[in-house]
């Protein structure tokens, strides 16, 4: 968590851009099982789109989106009590 929390903004946004070609959300597609995606904001530092996220939703039949208007990578650390109520 330390060298997490030590970690630049910038080097998030670069993983965010790395490959245009890999799509995150379609190899999540075969995921039967209850999922339950939290996400941000991508303005606050978040790693997931309000797009990916509604691909996420609609390609997996047991997923529930739920966003923590801004919040950015670590919403767990940053909004606890929200994370935890969802």
């Amino acid at each position: 968590a330390e060298s997490i929390t030590l970690t630049a903004i910038p080097v998030f946004a670069e993983m965010r851009h790395r490959d245009p070609n890999l799509d995150r959300v379609a190899d999540s597609a075969g995921i039967r099982s209850p999922v339950l995606l939290i996400h941000g904001d991508e303005a606050a530092g978040g790693m997931v789109s309000q797009a990916d996220a509604d691909r996420f939703a609609a390609l997996l039949p047991n997923a529930t989106v739920r966003r923590i208007p801004g919040g950015g990578h670590s919403l767990h650390r940053d909004h606890p009590a929200r994370f935890a109520e969802l």
